[in-house]
């Protein structure tokens, strides 16, 4: 029997993905952006439709291979939130350090996922 695991990762990304899409200015300010500009709120919109896109279409509960490519995209995005923030505006730092961390986790999961996938 195989673990509905990969599917509720999916679908925890997909939830946080439609959040950052339909309330942009409320994610921004959860992650610590002050005042967030038009162009940041327009960035967050994008970062939730990548999320939602990468949910709706991820292969994770079909494959080991699907959990290692969402992990791999997973942790590309953390990499570039932290370098991002690395030479980001002030305002923008602590929200790119977030988003990092989120991006971090949900590439753990789908590796530790993996792991325990092609461990069982």
């Amino acid at each position: 029997m195989q673990s509905c695991a990969p599917r509720v990762l999916d679908t925890v990304e997909l939830i946080y993905g439609v959040w950052l899409a339909v309330a942009p200015a409320r994610a921004a300010g959860e992650a610590g952006a002050s005042s967030p500009s038009h162009e940041a709120l327009v960035l967050v919109r994008v970062l939730g439709g990548r999320h939602i896109l990468q949910a709706a279409l991820s292969p994770r509960r079909r494959a080991s291979t699907g959990l290692a490519v969402g992990a791999g995209v997973d942790a590309a995005h953390a990499l570039t939130a932290v370098l991002a923030a690395a030479f980001a505006d002030q305002r923008y730092r602590r929200a790119l350090r977030n988003d990092a961390g989120v991006a971090s986790a949900f590439a753990v999961a789908a590796a530790l996922l993996r792991r325990r996938s092609r461990d069982g």
